[in-house]
């Protein structure tokens, strides 16, 4: 029997939480911190617009501008009322998380940037600044699953005695802060990325808005639009399910789609699933030729996708096969302001369902193709657009967490000792 003998490389040593460098330390999170809990918060005393401190509960994570630094709070209240309440005020720097429930599954942790008072469903690591840089700490928080820690009970708790036992990797200070910066850094990036991402989507929006509908007319083109019926400009197509329990009507080589896999991007190539000629000869599914939009009808009615291959759906489907006198381009982009209009006409009791008729009464206004091709060449730039800038934040995102991976293990170091 062999066995195999993990070679340190030198400057390293191994501990309990995996190699780190030599001159690094090891530490419970409880020997440079604290952690504690807020307080309950009557009722009568929320809802306060300004006051002495803020009084953050697990919801105000989700405020806009509270991404990392928690700045924008519900609620509100005077010294006065802390008193009559006892409430803890917690110093800036302190690191707040969700400690009961299902929001301690969601991961969030976020620094204190005033003096501020939390609610019973939080709690703050509280750190001794002279050995742990706040930002350091924050990250290595969010590469550690407090969702794996919950006590197995009905109600998911966190308990400050388990979380104090968490064994940290510490390097000194100074590189604390140098590898806190370089995160950050990174993330500011990110953010700039992510802002310019949704200035790009609020202008495609409008775009939309105004010239989906004649409102705002491109250079060259004047005259009415027509008013008409999806029925009148479209074929609307259903779908069908082979029987599943006969084998030999599955794992053909026809495109099936379902209601899941529309409505995440513009295109969509291939199915999940596929069925046999002889599965399409048996059930209602019907061969969609390449360029039909697929249009969810039932659940989540009005997701859409332009199909790039020929296919068919299931019966959660009433797909539009565009007419002569209408670029399927355009019909995608106008499909997309008309969910609301769809899910007016869906009825159901247990889930809301769009019949073909009613697709097919849907009120449209259409100008002539060269005006519809224009229109949609306008907002397919944009898409292109909107994918480069999706793109590249995806791969920052990546790289930051690769970054973290290196940074906060020091398999890279940025300040050597």
């Amino acid at each position: 029997m062999t066995t195999s003998t993990q070679i340190i490389q030198k400057g390293y040593k191994q501990t309990e939480i995996g190699v780190i460098p030599a001159a690094w330390e090891t530490t419970k999170a409880g020997d440079i911190g604290r952690f504690r809990g807020g307080n309950g918060f009557p009722t009568r005393f929320q809802g306060a617009a300004s006051g002495d401190y803020p009084f953050y509960k697990v919801s105000d994570m989700n405020n806009e501008g509270n991404d990392t630094f928690m700045f924008d709070s519900n609620n509100w209240i005077s010294e006065e009322v802390r008193r009559q309440i006892n409430a803890r005020v917690f110093p800036a720097g302190g690191i707040i998380f969700a400690k009961v429930g299902a929001a301690v599954f969601l991961e969030r942790k976020k620094i204190l940037t005033k003096p501020s008072c939390i609610d019973n469903n939080l709690a703050t690591l509280l750190l001794d600044t002279s050995r742990a840089d706040t930002r350091y700490i924050h990250y290595v928080l969010h590469s550690i699953k407090f969702g794996a820690l919950v006590s197995t009970t009905a109600l998911p708790s966190l308990s400050g005695q388990v979380l104090s036992q968490i064994i940290l990797a510490l390097p000194a200070l100074c590189e604390q802060a140098v590898i806190a910066t370089a995160l950050s850094d990174t993330d500011a990036l990110i953010d700039k990325l992510d802002a310019l991402l949704e200035k790009k989507k609020n202008i495609k929006q409008g775009a939309m808005q105004e010239l989906l509908i004649g409102k705002r007319r491109l250079p060259g083109f004047s005259g009415e639009w027509e008013k008409k019926t999806l029925g009148e400009i479209a074929e609307v197509i259903g779908g069908g399910t082979p029987s599943s329990s006969v084998s030999r009507y599955w794992n053909g080589d026809i495109n099936w789609f379902t209601p899941t896999e529309v409505g995440l991007d513009k295109y969509i190539y291939q199915s999940r699933r596929k069925i046999t000629e002889e599965g399409l000869q048996n059930s209602s599914a019907k061969i969609l030729n390449r360029g039909t939009i697929l249009l969810t009808s039932r659940a989540g009615i009005g997701d859409l996708a332009i199909l790039k291959v020929e296919g068919c759906t299931n019966q959660g489907f009433q797909s539009l096969s565009p007419g002569d006198n209408v670029d399927g381009e355009f019909l995608y982009y106008m499909m997309l302001t008309k969910k609301g209009a769809l899910l007016d006409k869906a009825s159901g009791s247990t889930f809301l369902e769009i019949s073909p008729n009613n697709v097919k009464s849907i009120s449209v206004q259409l100008p002539p193709k060269r005006e519809q091709v224009a229109i949609a060449e306008v907002l397919s730039d944009m898409d292109a657009d909107i994918q480069v800038l999706e793109s590249q934040l995806t791969k920052y995102q990546n790289l930051k967490q690769g970054m973290m991976q290196v940074l906060l293990t020091g398999k890279i170091r940025l300040l050597a000792n």
